[in-house]
């Protein structure tokens, strides 16, 4: 009876662990450092309110040889994070582009820097990475260089690509609309 109580017991506890406590945070390791993801609720100036995912602290590149998206091949350097995204997982990458936000899939406020790539109707597509900040994102349209390590997001049921920012800084636009 003693046996069947504790297994019941160690059940209930696994139980409770993978469900519902991850809805409000999310862990990702980076080289043995414990980096959370919360969901903060925002009020805008106008009063509407909404969720963003943050990190709990800024990760660190110190150290780190870090791998720099900037003008030239921005969509393939991108889309080689996304395909090859184990060989980037905890290593440094800056990125340069303006700041866009979406709606994630489940309902989250997500950011990205991105830059304007061709589409199926001229101009339309966008190429970039998510980002996660600790503090407050820069204003969407900005244009930044973001720098930190890429992990995959906790909330996607999918191995997607996001980097951690330990930096980010307002800076000169450069090439806005990219083909490469």
């Amino acid at each position: 009876m003693k046996r069947l109580f504790k297994l019941f017991l160690y059940a209930f506890v696994i139980m409770i662990c993978f469900t519902g406590c991850a809805k409000e945070n999310s862990v990702a390791e980076e080289n043995n450092k414990t980096i959370t993801i919360i969901q903060v609720n925002v009020e805008k100036d106008s009063g509407e309110t909404y969720t963003e995912r943050r990190i709990s602290k800024a990760s660190s590149v110190e150290g780190k040889k870090i791998n720099s998206i900037g003008d030239s091949f921005f969509i393939e350097a991108t889309n080689d994070v996304y395909y090859n995204l184990k060989e980037y997982l905890g290593k440094a990458i800056s990125i340069q582009g303006y700041v866009d936000q979406y709606i994630g899939q489940n309902g989250d406020v997500c950011y990205a820097v991105v830059r304007n790539t061709p589409g199926c109707c001229g101009a339309d597509g966008l190429a970039g990475l998510d980002i996660r900040c600790a503090g407050e994102y820069p204003n969407t349209g900005l244009w930044v260089e973001a720098t930190g390590i890429v992990e995959t997001d906790p909330y996607s049921r999918e191995n997607y690509p996001v980097i951690f920012v330990s930096e980010i800084k307002e800076t000169e636009i450069t090439v806005p609309f990219v083909t490469n």
